[in-house]
């Protein structure tokens, strides 16, 4: 991998093959869809595995905290084994864990549910760090932010194939636990595919460095360029939280859309996120550098969440459908030009770590996020002034990243 002229590592300039290309992509691709279709089945199961057990199904709103809370404690405690576990093997370890998190949902009793949360998200959390090792040296630099956009594609994909497979298979299997069985074994089935490349992956990844416990925090913290995508990082992270939460509700109850058509509005959100991160990969290598259009995204995901304020019973169907699809497609757009920026920007054998203190914050604003918008809302009694809370926050992160951009 070579460097910049500022010391900072880069997507490669050497030739890299198009089948090379390829493959590192797929594979790295594969590992995150893998990873978010076991995160994102829980929530899909809740219900199932509540009315069958008798439990109370609001039980669900913490999966996140503690899920997204044990990924940031596995970015920032975790770092350390990057300098002692290839990439390639350190993702499928942690898919691998994961999984294992899944099954514990299949003991049934209220106390492993919470420890299940918590071993999914310790899986969950080292794998962007170590899938941008793995494709940093492989990736042309004219085409870095579109290759990592791309694989940022596998997180909404995941949860889009969560919410299409869980309940058919839990039709076909006649229960949740049989979903379940069939998730472990197809998630154990892609691994299995993947063991044979681990080595040839780990071989070409540059060697990680490690600065022990914290390190990731410290390291972006003391690196100028990148305390600026720290900044995005959490709240961008937290507005993509909060429409997730929160945009199908304010559907049903501010504009009274039923639950069906509110969740046609949120899958044009998600669609669109899906189609805006190929989107501003291309033009962040076409057109606009990626500091630029992270601050542009940050602004245009606030007029996002205000536009969604100003909607109410009398909006028509396809102007709901128009606005949720401008807010998905950057509020859960900008996350492959942050990575790719944060791969370009890193010192050699360093992606890992910085990403993984990015990642943190972005965790972090995942938690944070929808606490702050609830607590806004509560306040205020209304939904509407917990979107407007979020996008002034987000113009003000933005408007930093700017600052910083300048200095």
């Amino acid at each position: 991998m070579t460097s910049t002229s500022s010391g900072a590592a880069a997507p490669v300039d050497q030739q890299v093959g198009a089948g090379t290309i390829a493959l590192t992509l797929g594979l790295t691709s594969l590992v995150q869809v893998v990873s978010s279709l076991v995160a994102l089945s829980v929530p899909v199961l809740a219900p199932a595995i509540a009315a069958d057990l008798h439990l109370n199904g609001e039980l669900i709103g913490y999966y996140p905290g503690i899920m997204y809370s044990a990924a940031l404690a596995a970015c920032i405690v975790g770092e350390p084994l990057s300098s002692r576990c290839g990439p390639m093997a350190r993702s499928l370890i942690a898919v691998a864990i994961s999984v294992a998190g899944l099954g514990l949902l299949l003991v049934g009793v209220t106390p492993v549910f919470a420890l299940a949360a918590l071993v999914i998200g310790i899986g969950y959390g080292p794998v962007v760090p170590a899938t941008s090792q793995i494709l940093s040296t492989q990736t042309p630099r004219k085409y870095s932010n579109l290759i990592f956009s791309f694989k940022q594609t596998a997180a909404p994909m995941g949860g889009i194939l969560a919410g299409l497979l869980v309940p058919l298979l839990i039709g076909l299997s006649g229960d949740w636990s049989g979903a379940i069985h069939w998730l472990i074994a197809g998630s154990v089935v892609a691994l299995v595919l993947m063991i044979p490349f681990a080595p040839r992956f780990d071989r070409m990844a540059v060697r990680a460095t490690s600065s022990g416990m914290m390190g990731p925090i410290r390291a972006v913290l003391s690196h100028g360029s990148l305390r600026r995508l720290v900044m995005m990082s959490s709240c961008y992270g937290g507005m993509q939280l909060c429409l997730g939460a929160f945009l199908t509700l304010y559907m049903v109850k501010v504009v009274g859309l039923g639950l069906v058509e509110g969740g046609m509005i949120f899958g044009a959100a998600q669609g669109a996120s899906v189609v805006g991160r190929l989107l501003w990969g291309y033009v962040a290598d076409r057109f606009l550098s990626p500091a630029p259009l992270m601050v542009a995204l940050g602004v245009a995901m606030a007029v996002g969440a205000v536009l969604v304020t100003l909607c109410g019973p009398e909006t028509p169907m396809w102007l709901l459908i128009v606005i949720s699809v401008f807010y998905g497609g950057t509020a859960m757009g900008w996350n492959g030009v942050l990575i790719a920026e944060t791969a370009r920007l890193s010192p050699p054998g360093q992606v890992s770590l910085m990403t993984s203190g990015v990642m943190s914050a972005n965790f972090a604003g995942v938690i944070v996020g929808p606490l702050f918008f609830s607590l806004i809302a509560g306040l205020f009694d209304t939904l509407r002034a917990g979107f407007i809370a979020m996008a002034i926050l987000t113009v003000f992160c933005a408007s930093f990243g700017l600052v910083q951009r300048r200095a």
